[in-house]
């Protein structure tokens, strides 16, 4: 029978061989707790004796050994082992499907699909989003690399472009200084060379002076014009 409480006085048997699970006593109160397993179709509970309780509750005396246990038994109707009887099948219904479902459930039912067709679409933007991502991203590191390259290059030619340039500046500086100082001693040069040739015209022109301040006007009518051979070359008339 189910739920059938056998209450014993005695301790278990030796031949049950009982599992004790967990135990539990008290020196206040003399109580005891035992929970003990007999086999698969009983279980006994031990639990402290109240008329043992009582006298000890009002002596306040220690827990004696020698205290009647109260021993309740359950016994409970499981399923036998195969070991003790053939195996009995047990069936399990199947659940029962509703022809006709409330509103609710069918509202319900509609929005958790609208609810998945959510998520789904929101996967496939992610999805989409991601993908655009990554390949905007490997863009622009190809761009980012291109560009790299580019100023890479550009510098190595503006680097070339100086380094003539200031060697095309220094020979141009080089030439400049050597045709100043060719100049300058050219006309260093010419100088001295002109420098004889204006002294003899001065002579020649204080010569012409003298000559004219010593001779009087008689003398001038008298002779008439006489050439004068001059050093340059050509006769001049007086």
């Amino acid at each position: 029978m189910d739920g059938q409480q056998v209450l014993e006085q005695s301790a278990p048997k030796e031949e049950d061989q009982p599992q004790k699970i967990p135990t539990h006593s008290g020196t206040s109160y003399g109580s005891s707790a035992q929970f003990t397993v007999h086999n698969e179709d009983s279980v006994n509970i031990l639990c402290p004796n109240p008329i043992s309780h009582a006298k000890n509750k009002e002596s306040l005396g220690s827990y004696s050994s020698a205290d009647p246990i109260l021993s309740v038994s359950l016994s409970l109707n499981l399923v036998p082992s195969p070991s003790k009887s053939q195996m009995v099948p047990i069936s399990i219904p199947s659940p029962q499907t509703l022809e006709n479902p409330p509103k609710e459930l069918t509202s319900l039912q509609d929005s958790v699909s609208s609810l998945d067709l959510k998520v789904e679409h929101i996967k496939d933007d992610t999805d989409f989003t991601m993908q655009s991502t990554v390949q905007l991203r490997w863009q622009l590191e190809t761009l980012v690399d291109g560009l790299d390259i580019k100023i890479v290059v550009l510098e190595s030619t503006l680097v070339r472009q100086f380094a003539d340039n200031q060697q095309n500046l220094a020979a141009l500086e080089t030439g400049l200084v050597r045709h100043f100082a060719d100049s300058q001693q050219y006309f260093v040069d010419e100088v001295t060379s002109l420098k004889p040739q204006v002294a003899e015209m001065v002579d020649c022109l204080k010569e012409l002076c003298d000559g004219k301040k010593g001779e009087g006007p008689s003398s001038k009518k008298g002779e008439g014009t006489a050439a004068v051979k001059r050093e340059d070359g050509f006769d001049q008339r007086i």
